[in-house]
């Protein structure tokens, strides 16, 4: 009878430990899970502008355009034109700077983050060309400019560079495509909603820099 004790005893306990197993691994799965009243909600790491920054410049938008120019010098004398025909081809670069971005300049909220953006600029603008024909009359010495070439390349660039800007699409495409790049980079970190506003700099106007092939 006491051998029958012992066995029943055991039996019993390996029934407890059957039922209390699978509970203890419920009650576990619970206190871990997202929803949890016991566990903290995730939320984003705190933004650090410095990883922003890292993009110093962001070039987000690209156009190129041309334009033939006609240059010419002339003086008092019959049959003293110098003319010539020059092709420019301008290729600018716009982006946002974001060094310009401020600590205050980026909001977080849970899981939304606001951004003050600053304005497109100019970055970058390159130059190519060439002469397309030229023309020298009889007398021509009399009138000539050496750097008749360089004056009218210049004009060229004026005029396409200007072309592009009254045109707006370049900007609005790297406003555009900024936004796009910073929305992807905060939604890795974490965060559920990304707005932009516009900063109170819209107005600057950039002097872009000129730059062309070595000659």
């Amino acid at each position: 009878m006491a051998a029958k004790g012992r066995s029943v005893s055991t039996l019993n306990r390996l029934i407890f430990l059957a039922i209390l197993i699978p509970l203890a691994v419920i009650v576990v799965g619970y206190f871990l899970s997202n929803g949890s009243p016991f566990k903290t909600p995730a939320v984003p790491a705190p933004i650090l502008v410095g990883q922003v920054i890292k993009q110093y410049k962001m070039e987000t938008a690209e156009v190129s355009s041309s334009t033939i120019v006609e240059g010419q010098t002339s003086s008092i004398l019959p049959f003293s034109k110098d003319s010539l025909s020059y092709q420019v081809v301008v290729t600018m670069t716009a982006g946002i700077d974001m060094s310009t971005i401020k600590d205050s300049d980026i909001v977080a909220s849970g899981k939304k983050v606001t951004i003050k953006l600053p304005p497109p600029t100019v970055l970058r603008v390159e130059h190519s060309g060439k002469v397309i024909s030229s023309n020298s009359e009889m007398l021509a010495a009399f009138s000539k400019n050496p750097n008749l070439q360089d004056l009218t390349e210049q004009e060229g660039q004026k005029r396409v560079v200007q072309a592009i800007l009254d045109q707006g699409k370049l900007m609005k495409d790297a406003r555009q495509y900024a936004e796009d790049n910073l929305r992807n980079l905060f939604l890795q970190a974490g965060y559920d909603e990304v707005q932009f506003i516009e900063s109170d700099d819209n107005n600057v106007t950039p002097t872009p820099q000129v730059t062309g092939p070595p000659r």
